[in-house]
């Protein structure tokens, strides 16, 4: 027989098949107390339809967003573009007011938070991605940090309290309990000279012995980490921890107490750079401790305690600072360290340090704000960076209490210096309500502020929390939906293309 006849054949069989398909029961048919069934095409193809109607509909293709023009019948069913696809963007013309507020972009460009989201949807499936939250006393003792760090774990993954210093007289953190030798001692940038400005990531580090400090006498220092019930299943259940140190000029021996038991032993060699050790805590670590013994100490950049993959949420919280400090340091050293850490994203929230003693003119803070944001993503520009804007704060006046006069210049000189290094957004003072909402905020019942006017309460911290947490889903949810329509005109351009030759 000739081929063409067999094919002729096959396709016959075929169509009778699919044929009986659509006719026969979808119970089946039962002969002799056996049912019979059979494949249903229409279901088959009615569940199929139903899937790609829900992906139109999600990305709302409709003639406003994609133009068709010059085409070509290609078969009864497909209509392609040969020439042009034109992408119109524009603002809906019913916008619904959703209650959130959005993160600003410079020049409406997902360019300032393309690193972040793009990592989200990679490679935290795999492995661990930082996002470290820098502020002034505003997120002390993890407040506004493990609110977005709770979410973050629930919408990517994650586990664990994130990156901690060895030491830190102003560190407190609901998320775990920290303790120490009394041997050790903080460097900080601005205020300690080590002899050299390799502070890491944290603008500090500590050690339990001075620089240069050498001699037979073997030293001994050790910190511990203890889960608390203030916190969430996800930030207590950490399985890796890692050691960030260097500085040390002669070797020091490093032991890992889980529970109380010696479980791990490592020997730190003399480094200049920063260096890492990791160790397993296997999942049921109450209580960490890590001695250290030499007659050197090292410096310890910080501490993670992570899981294997998702998203890690660091709280740096840099007591009196207007977020001037990056600079100071070993820039080089710092974006080292950043490597390291897998930092994709950083949040900066500064301002309530500036806002004593009002001037008329605040160019001098964008300047030198905008020096540290370029200044990080020259060393580093794999990363993202959204600014949060200064909150309100008030003073009393006649009575009242009343904002501060210079908050909107504050917050106008972050969001400049941030779009002019490329760097998302997102404006708290507005979020808070605006001029006069920390009085309201202090005064409401019950309170989401302290009666400083200045500070957030833990209730607070929470919905400051919640509010940015709603604006960076918005976010990557429409950078995804914006994502996959780019994805969809790619494909009918190639298919266009394909076609014409």
């Amino acid at each position: 027989m000739k081929p063409f006849r067999i094919l002729l054949f096959i396709l016959s069989v075929f169509s009778v098949l699919i044929l009986v398909s659509f006719v026969f029961p979808e119970d089946g048919v039962k002969l002799a107390g056996h049912n019979y069934e059979f494949f249903n095409a229409r279901k088959y193809f009615n569940a199929k339809w139903s899937k790609i109607k829900h992906v139109l509909e999600e990305i709302q293709i409709e003639k406003d967003s994609v133009i068709v023009q010059d085409t070509v019948v290609v078969d009864s069913s497909l209509v392609v573009q040969t020439d042009t696809v034109e992408r119109i963007v524009e603002e809906p013309k019913d916008t619904v007011d959703d209650g959130i507020e959005d993160i600003q972009l410079p020049n409406q460009s997902w360019s300032a938070l393309r690193d972040i989201f793009d990592a989200l949807e990679t490679e935290a499936k795999e492995k661990v991605i930082r996002v470290l939250h820098y502020g002034d006393s505003q997120i002390e003792g993890d407040r506004i940090t493990s609110d977005i760090r709770t979410q973050f774990h629930k919408e990517f993954g994650g586990t664990g309290p994130g990156l901690l210093p060895a030491f830190d007289n102003d560190h407190y953190s609901i998320s775990i309990r920290q303790s120490s030798s009394s041997n050790w001692k903080k460097y900080a940038t601005g205020k300690a000279k080590p002899g050299h400005r390799k502070f890491g990531v944290m603008t500090y580090y500590s050690r339990f012995d001075p620089p240069g400090n050498i001699d037979s006498t073997i030293l001994e220092g050790w910190i511990q980490y203890k889960r608390t019930n203030l916190t969430t299943g996800t930030v207590q259940n950490f399985r890796v921890c890692n050691i960030y140190y260097g500085d040390n000029q002669s070797t020091v021996t490093a032991e890992l107490y889980n529970n109380g038991n010696l479980d791990k032993i490592e020997t730190l060699m003399p480094e200049k750079q920063v260096k890492k050790i990791s160790w397993d805590t296997k999942h049921n670590a109450e209580k960490l401790k890590i001695k250290f013994t030499g007659k050197d100490s090292p410096g310890i950049y910080g501490v993670t305690l992570d899981g294997t993959s998702g998203v890690a949420v660091d709280n740096i919280a840099l007591r009196g600072s207007a977020g001037l400090e990056f600079t100071k340091a070993n820039l080089n050293f710092l974006a080292r360290m950043y490597r390291m850490l897998n930092a994709k994203l950083l949040i900066l929230q500064f301002g309530v340090n500036v806002v004593p003693n009002p001037r008329e003119d605040y160019t001098y803070y964008e300047n030198y704000f905008y020096a540290q944001l370029s200044g990080i993503k020259r060393v580093y520009p794999d990363v993202s960076v959204i600014v949060i804007s200064v909150s309100d704060m008030s003073r009393k006046e006649n009575g009242d209490y009343v904002s501060y006069p210079n908050i909107e210049k504050i917050r106008n000189a972050q969001k400049n210096a941030a779009f002019r290094a490329n760097c998302a957004f997102w404006d708290l003072y507005t979020a808070m309500g605006g001029k006069n909402s920390m009085k309201e905020w202090v005064l409401t019942k019950p309170s989401y502020a302290r009666k400083d006017f200045t500070h957030f309460n833990d209730r607070g911290a929470e919905k400051v929390a919640g509010m940015f947490n709603a604006a960076f889903m918005k976010a990557y949810k429409l950078y995804q939906k914006e994502k996959f329509k780019d994805l969809l005109i790619c494909s009918i351009r190639r298919a266009a293309t394909e076609h014409g030759k």
